[in-house]
């Protein structure tokens, strides 16, 4: 007889279970840690988003293709976001100065990303949620 499976059940890598953890603790670091060290390269931004990614594939989890979709979206939003201000300011479109703008610029794309960022936990965790109970039934 064949083993029982839920459809959303994640299908966790074997060489990669004690590397899962749980998404909220990424979005949790992903808020404090800037607080004391801003990581190089933009890396607040992408950092947290990479480390879901390779938590959702660690996890197998079952909608790691929207998860990938949300990232690439987030992340390609902030820089055309990015962009377009910075077009906006060259042609004259928008004459308040950059020393002005630009906290309400940092503002905007803080806020994408915690909506992206948000999205892709939200989506991760019922993985997660069903990784716990079957990690529970096995002990």
């Amino acid at each position: 007889m064949g083993k029982y499976r839920i459809v959303d059940e994640p299908r966790v890598k074997p060489w990669a279970e004690n590397l899962i953890v749980d998404p909220f603790i990424v979005l949790f670091v992903a808020i404090f840690l800037p607080i004391f060290w801003d990581p190089p390269f933009m890396g607040r931004f992408w950092m947290p988003l990479v480390w879901l990614l390779i938590n959702g594939f660690a996890l197998g989890s079952s909608t790691l293709a929207k998860e990938v979709i949300y990232s690439v979206a987030g992340l390609s939003a902030g820089v055309l976001m990015v962009g377009a201000v910075s077009v906006m300011v060259a042609q004259g479109i928008i004459t308040v100065p950059t020393e002005q703008l630009t906290p309400f610029v940092r503002l905007a794309l803080f806020g994408l990303f915690l909506f992206t960022l948000y999205s892709v936990v939200m989506r991760q965790s019922t993985s997660y949620q069903l990784f716990q109970y079957t990690q529970g039934s096995r002990k």
